[in-house]
């Protein structure tokens, strides 16, 4: 009997030991695309994955199309140039068919990292987008070491433990915190993507919870963004301000947020008036849900929704219905007889 058991052992404890090791190596989620380090003007190393946009023929998104031809016309006007009594036209139509198609920066929540994207990435890529999608300092991959300091008595060990600096050790209030420095983690973003030839009218903007309001709060640098979509935003998100920055955004804007979050919803909702204003009429899509967060909300509601919006940004404008006033007809004051009876006395 001991035998037995001990044969059993042997044989079920090897199993059991290589499902764990299975299960703790599928637990470990990876953003598809190729890896590569961003590095910020205040020298933090900003770990990112970047996915190319997918040009084919059966992706046609006309918003883009006519959006690249009116920008081709506006920049063939700028290209007007005057000399003497002769006017000299430079034609610009090279430059905007060698465009490419949009790329979209994802940008996270705090405590979370470029993995939240994982889902809702499978659709981006089949919509023939590309991302670009960054973990923000002191999160992800995005973290670095304090070196222990020497001590007068006592030389640095090689093996002494280094500290290290992530999001746990940032201050939650200020309004030069590392929270609001995370704009440039998005400025090294966008670097990276106009040295590889985009422009900014070639970026989209899609951001979750604090990663939303460093979006919004970027777009001081970058109102040429194409468009920008933000779940779960608010007006103060660890010292990150948001509506001064909105106001100066005139592109398309999508916003999500779900009612279980009262205060999240009113400033989302805040938010959604100030791009009205800014953005105008048919520009602005707000979304709203009952439950979940950020990327959760959006994997379980709205990723067919958003995945349009990307496509189609802007509504089409509402024709305005004229009323015809009717001609008004004088009655003299008279029995107006009818089938059923005295109609107008």
């Amino acid at each position: 009997m001991k035998l037995l058991k001990l044969l059993f052992i042997l044989l079920i404890l090897p199993a059991v030991c290589f499902s764990q090791e299975k299960q703790t190596a599928e637990e470990e989620p990876v953003l598809p695309g190729t890896v590569i380090t961003l590095t910020t003007s205040d020298e933090w190393e900003i770990n990112a994955v970047y996915v190319a946009p997918n040009i084919a023929e059966e992706n046609s998104y006309p918003y883009f199309e006519s959006y690249y031809e009116n920008l081709a016309i506006e920049k063939e006007k700028l290209a007007v140039l005057e000399d003497d009594e002769d006017t000299i036209e430079i034609d610009l139509q090279t430059e905007v068919s060698t465009k490419k198609y949009p790329i979209i920066l994802l940008v996270h929540d705090y405590q979370k990292d470029n993995t939240s994207w994982i889902n809702f990435s499978k659709k981006i890529r089949r919509l023939g987008f590309g991302y670009l999608a960054i973990d923000l300092r002191g999160h992800g991959k995005s973290i670095k070491y304090e070196e222990p300091k020497e001590d007068e008595d006592e030389e640095i060990s090689e093996d002494k433990e280094r500290k290290v600096i992530d999001y746990k050790s940032f201050a939650r209030t200020g309004v030069d915190n590392e929270y609001n420095q995370m704009v440039r983690d998005v400025q090294a973003g966008v670097d990276y993507l106009l040295e590889k030839g985009y422009t900014e009218q070639d970026i989209i903007f899609l951001g979750e919870g604090l990663g939303s309001n460093i979006l919004l709060k970027s777009l001081v640098f970058y109102k040429d963004i194409l468009m920008t979509a933000v779940l779960s935003p608010t007006l103060k998100n660890k010292g990150v301000l948001t509506a001064q920055s909105l106001r100066l955004y005139k592109n398309p804007v999508l916003i999500a947020v779900s009612m279980e979050e009262k205060k999240g919803f009113i400033d989302a909702s805040i938010l959604r008036n100030i791009a009205y204003i800014s953005s105008g009429e048919g520009k602005v899509t707000f979304l709203s849900t009952y439950q979940y967060f950020g990327t959760e909300m959006l994997d379980t509601y709205f990723s067919k929704t958003l995945a349009q919006w990307l496509k189609y940004p802007i509504l089409p404008p509402v024709q305005k219905v004229v009323e015809i006033e009717e001609p008004v007809v004088l009655l003299e004051q008279q029995n107006l007889e009818t089938e059923q009876g005295v109609l107008y006395e």
